[in-house]
């Protein structure tokens, strides 16, 4: 709602425009298109202070938050300093609240950030600090009349370097700045609102549009056009090729056959009038069973304790006088998720999470501003195990594959970075402690300008030794 002046009852927002109530939010459209944080609607301030003398005294080596990709973020802060962002803000209504989304990569237990609400006088060195949440979290806290001081910052202690060394916040909403809106603010291009009185705009879905600011509705493409979601307009659908469609298979009977049909990959942004599919196949044999497995009918039972197999082998042997066999869990089919993996996405999404490319798996392509696409194993391990896995950063942009493995007593995170593009998958390989009990392989993308839809992280094998 929002009251115009000379009024005296409040009016609600048409479809098509929204209103705080009093209030204002930086999403990462606003952080994109300001370079310096003076450019913002709300005024902030940044500076590092120093933990060596236990006063938060100031210090010139760290470069203080800055706003960089669609988000404010913590730079670049020395061992033994604390960067940090404030921002004061007088409520003047009895609704006010503070709510952020954050992300967090740093060094676990002893790097990592905090919020603080009128943290005058306390000094930063004893802040508790959250290390690792590498997807977007959402922080919401009232706030009362008054003058309030906001701060954000990120600590470092004196050693060691972990993940990226760095905070983002990529979301900030005020609300009770005033009493009321005077005005309601049009929805952004790309965005809508479809109804009264909204407070937030939605993007617009796949394959449709809005080109004017303060749209009630979407419009959709024509068939011989594409969209990603939040689009001002449009794109002709280019021709498909081999690399849109994949080879799709039924259940694998107990007579150990399957059908084979061609599906397209989706999203699908080619025109699909342009290629024909090869034609669908009976009486296919199955897939050979992943190593460790051996074929029994329609499924893949593992080998006893004590005995191993070859990938496709179709029975068990046992182990060489003097050897053993380590209990492990392999995939290099990536047909059908097995019943302990999962796979989902936030953010800007445009698929729902890894997808099944029968050779590999990948994060999907298409996606917005800002994403986390993750694919987590829920294991067992009878000792110490081993993670090994081979993957490509195949990224023009700003992209990276992260590994926090949680457990009761551990959690570790691993971190491999890519801006270029490589034609060679990396094989890489993590020691874990028996108390790991969730791997998480987590895709994030960030693409301010939408420029690099199609960065994506490619999977060719997993492999976990010593589970029971």
């Amino acid at each position: 709602e929002f009251l115009e002046p000379g009024s005296a009852s409040c009016a609600d927002c048409p479809a098509g425009f929204f209103s705080l109530g009093g209030g204002t939010r930086l999403t990462p459209i606003s952080f994109s298109s300001a370079v310096e944080l003076s450019e913002l609607p709300l005024e902030f301030s940044t500076k590092c202070v120093t933990l060596r003398n236990g006063d938060d005294s100031l210090d010139s080596s760290c470069s203080g938050w800055a706003v960089t990709d669609g988000s404010l973020n913590s730079g670049t802060t020395t061992d033994g300093n604390v960067s940090l962002l404030s921002s004061t803000v007088e409520i003047k209504s009895d609704h006010g609240q503070i709510r952020f989304e954050y992300r967090v990569d740093a060094e676990p237990l002893f790097d990592g950030f905090f919020f603080e609400v009128d943290s005058v006088g306390v000094v930063a060195s004893r802040a508790k600090v959250e290390s690792t949440q590498l997807n977007y979290k959402t922080v919401t806290l009232p706030l009362s009349k008054g003058l309030h001081v906001l701060t954000w910052g990120y600590k470092k202690d004196f050693s060691r370097d972990e993940g990226a060394d760095r905070a983002s916040v990529q979301m900030i909403e005020v609300a009770g700045l005033e009493l009321s809106d005077d005005h309601c603010t049009p929805c952004p291009r790309g965005t809508i609102a479809p109804h009264l009185k909204a407070t937030v705009c939605e993007d617009c879905p796949r394959n449709t549009f809005a080109s004017s600011p303060g749209s009630s509705s979407c419009q959709p493409c024509s068939a011989l056009d594409f969209s990603y979601p939040g689009s001002l307009g449009c794109t002709r659908r280019p021709a498909c090729t081999e690399e849109d469609y994949r080879a799709s298979y039924s259940a694998c009977t107990p007579q150990e056959v399957r059908s084979l049909f061609y599906t397209f990959i989706e999203p699908t942004i080619c025109s699909k009038n342009s290629i024909t599919l090869p034609d669908s196949r009976s009486q296919e044999p199955c897939a050979p069973c992943n190593a460790g497995t051996i074929r029994e009918g329609a499924t893949c039972t593992p080998c006893p304790v004590g005995m191993i197999a070859g990938e496709g082998d179709r029975s068990c042997r046992s182990c060489a006088r003097g050897s053993v066999a380590p209990r492990a869990q392999i995939i290099r089919r990536f047909n059908e998720w097995p019943p302990n993996v999962s796979t989902f996405c936030s953010g800007s999404c445009d698929s729902e999470g890894f997808r099944l490319l029968d050779s590999e798996t990948d994060s999907g392509k298409g996606h917005g501003v800002e994403v986390d696409v993750t694919l987590q194993m829920n294991i067992t391990l009878a000792s110490k195990g081993r993670l090994s896995f081979q993957y490509l950063l195949d990224c023009h942009g700003s992209c990276s594959l992260s590994l926090p493995l949680a457990g009761r007593f551990t959690k570790r995170f691993y971190k491999f970075s890519g801006s270029t593009i490589s034609t060679e998958f990396q094989t890489a390989t993590i020691d874990l402690p028996q108390e790991v009990d969730q791997i998480t392989f987590l895709f994030h993308k960030s693409d301010v300008h939408l420029s690099h839809r199609n960065d994506r992280v490619r999977l060719k094998s997993i492999e976990v030794e010593g589970v029971t």
